[in-house]
């Protein structure tokens, strides 16, 4: 497949969210999210961002939604919250070190529901260090 490059920059949302200093926090939405009109990145496309942190840190959501990995990374001038799944996270940990530029690329992946057999295809990033 060939990847296509996109601007790391057209994926930077501003949060409603202050640090203590009252600077606004921003958070990358690379994945499509069409129920809130987030278009993410298509499948074969990529960004470019640097790593702020060699490792991604794992939580565990408040309301009880499972654990997730998060991490800020470099976008041009601004640090952005960066949220991946479990498996996302591994593999970002894996990915070059603090400083590196990595490329964040969206992939699909198939998921076999083993209840009633359906398949569903979702987005998944993938990661390369440039």
């Amino acid at each position: 497949m060939e990847l296509t490059k996109k601007e790391a920059s057209e994926y930077v949302v501003q949060t409603d969210r202050t640090d203590k200093e009252g600077n606004p926090y921003f958070r990358l939405d690379v994945k499509p999210k069409p129920m809130k009109g987030v278009k993410g990145l298509a499948e074969g496309e990529y960004i470019i961002v640097k790593k702020n942190f060699a490792d991604a840190q794992k939580k565990s959501s408040p309301k009880g939604f499972g654990d997730y990995f998060i991490t800020t990374v470099g976008v041009g001038d601004k640090n952005v919250t960066l949220f991946m799944n479990l498996k996302e996270g591994e593999d970002y940990n894996q990915c070059g070190g603090l400083g590196d530029e990595i490329k964040l690329i969206m992939t699909k992946v198939g998921y076999t529901n083993p209840k009633t057999g359906a398949e569903t295809m979702y987005p998944r990033i993938s990661f390369e260090k440039v």
